[in-house]
């Protein structure tokens, strides 16, 4: 009993707290998470269609070039579809990367450009040649249409591209909810 209690103040204590900051001017900084849907080799390594991402950014304004600047990094799993040792990997992936951001006309939406670089790490452990593939920092790109639904909350709609080996070019699309702090 005492539990459900504790609970229920920690829940009316984080709403008090969280309704100073959603009347306040967002900051540069935004946490985003969501679901990715997994493409090409990426879908022919974990035969596996979804799986999850979290990403942390700040975005900028740059006077110069009357563009929004903005820099991520990030993590994403995709579990693979069998737990036995058929051929089909785990995959997880670091990633950081940075873009322009260019506004939609009248609409409270940007659509980012960017750069992306992703360490992918791809494994079975239930397989005995374990983690497949090459280590190290691998070059892609990204394209993320960001709606603002609230001051501090939108939604973003992705596709990135990356590099993994030679002949091999994991894909994902994503989507999330990210909230400006």
């Amino acid at each position: 009993m005492t539990y459900t209690f504790l609970n229920r103040i920690g829940l009316v204590l984080g709403a008090a707290l969280t309704l100073p900051l959603m009347a306040a001017e967002p900051t540069p900084y935004y946490f985003s998470a969501g679901l990715i849907d997994s493409q090409g080799d990426l879908r022919k390594m974990t035969q596996h269609p979804l799986g999850y991402a979290a990403e942390l950014g700040y975005r900028m304004s740059s006077s110069t070039l009357g563009l929004d600047l903005v820099g991520h990094v990030g993590y994403l799993v995709v579990p693979q579809e069998k737990l036995d040792a058929t051929p089909n990997y785990t995959t997880k992936a670091g990633h950081f990367g940075a873009g322009l951001c260019y506004p939609l006309g009248s609409l409270p939406a940007t659509l980012e450009v960017g750069i992306v670089m992703h360490t992918w790490d791809i494994g079975n452990l239930y397989s005995p040649t374990g983690n497949q593939g090459e280590n190290g920092w691998k070059l892609g790109g990204r394209l993320v249409a960001t709606f603002n639904v609230a001051p501090q909350w939108a939604i973003q709609l992705g596709y990135t591209a990356s590099e993994y080996r030679r002949g091999s070019n994991p894909s994902y699309l994503s989507t999330s909810m990210a909230y400006r702090f």
